[in-house]
Parts: C-alpha cells; structure tokens; sequence
C-alpha cells in the first residue's frame, strides 16, 4: 500500500482549522505536505486500519488527523 492510498483519510476539512493558533496550522500543512511528496512510498497494509481506528474518534479532528499523519510517517521506510 502506498502513502497515496491514506492520504484522503488524512485531508483537512472545514473543521480541522477550528480555533487552531497559526503555529498548529502551519505544522499540519507541512506534514501533509511532507506526505504529499512522499506519495509513492509503501507503508505496511495494517498501517490503514492503524489510521481508520485513529480517526474513528470524532472528538478532535486536528489532533486525530495529525496524530494518524505521524502514524503513517513512522511507517514509511
């Protein structure tokens, strides 16, 4: 599986940026970025269910979305 394959899972919506500081919004802009560049890398295929059950909790969606972002980069080789 590819970092391609996980990445809408991960894509800011209009809530992700809710009463967030500049420094928080710039940080997952980078690390998604970052994703984006390395979009062609394989990840481990339990790396998608790590990231669904991270993102089935619909608390926060910054912190959810950023924490399965660093899931996903720890995976990358």
């Amino acid at each position: 599986m590819k970092v391609s394959d996980l990445l809408p899972l991960v894509k800011a919506n209009r809530y992700t940026y809710y009463n967030l500081d500049k420094s928080s919004i710039s940080m997952f802009r980078e690390m998604y970025n970052y994703l984006k560049r390395n979009k062609d890398k394989y990840v481990p295929d339990f790396c998608k269910k790590q990231v669904q059950n991270i993102l089935a909790k619909k608390d926060l969606s910054y912190l959810n979305k950023y924490s399965a972002m660093l899931r996903i980069n720890r995976m990358m080789p």
